[in-house]
């Protein structure tokens, strides 16, 4: 029997990533481990329509977004190693009580790996454009997947839109006040960049990811209960 892990411990697990690492990295990575682990061990999650392309709703800034900040970021952390490779991006709204909220300007962190140094560099690009960054001192001894940025076609917003059109808007507005975090990392249902976005409310432990290919804009996996 597949040994599956409870919502409650899923969130337990995403409040303590979330306060260790940097952004929302941790917490996207948490949530995603187990989607991958269940999935590598045969259970299903329902898969998006083929062909699905229309977008209902629509995400209103389009100024700050993960694609925007990333030139900022990369600036940084190529002033740190001259051979950064991405590994991931990702962000964080914590309390989010309507539609048009999501995807509000934010912090956007990204994550570098050096293939020299076998080292991580943490950076953060705030809304207004300033910088920081954290190295990770502790040798990388197995290379993470690199995102192809040539691959990185679609933005946050559109990955945010196709959430609310995969059933988050529905669960929004039944859980106001609840927790978003968008991802882009490299997935095992393409192969390439991916958007990981997932709302929780940890009052109902109610979750909801939607994985959206970065490259053609559109959803390869959501699920309303990991659970099952």
């Amino acid at each position: 029997m597949l040994q599956q892990l409870r919502r409650r411990d899923l969130i337990v697990l995403m409040g303590v990533l979330t306060l260790l690492c940097v952004a929302a990295f941790g917490a996207g990575y948490a949530v995603y481990a187990v989607l991958q682990n269940q999935t590598d061990n045969g259970s299903t999650l329902p898969v998006a329509e083929a062909g699905q392309t229309e977008i209902q709703h629509t995400i209103n800034n389009l100024d700050v977004t993960g694609l925007t900040q990333y030139p900022l970021a990369k600036e940084a952390a190529q002033g740190w190693a001259n051979d950064i490779e991405l590994i991931a991006a990702g962000s964080d709204w914590p309390t989010v009580l309507a539609v048009d909220q999501v995807g509000e300007p934010s912090s956007w962190g990204y994550r570098f790996y050096s293939p020299s140094k076998k080292q991580m560099l943490f950076v953060t690009v705030e809304p207004d454009g300033q910088v920081e960054t954290i190295e990770h001192k502790p040798e990388i001894t197995l290379p993470p997947r690199i995102v192809d940025t040539n691959n990185w076609l679609f933005d946050s917003p559109t990955a945010l839109a196709l959430w609310l059109d995969f059933g988050g808007a529905d669960m929004l507005a039944a859980n106001p006040g609840m927790e978003l975090l968008a991802q882009l990392r490299v997935t095992g249902d393409t192969g390439g960049p991916a958007w990981l976005v997932t709302g929780v409310d940890q009052r109902t432990e109610e979750m909801l990811m939607v994985v959206v290919d970065a490259q053609k804009g559109v959803v390869t996996r959501s699920s309303l209960d990991l659970n099952h």
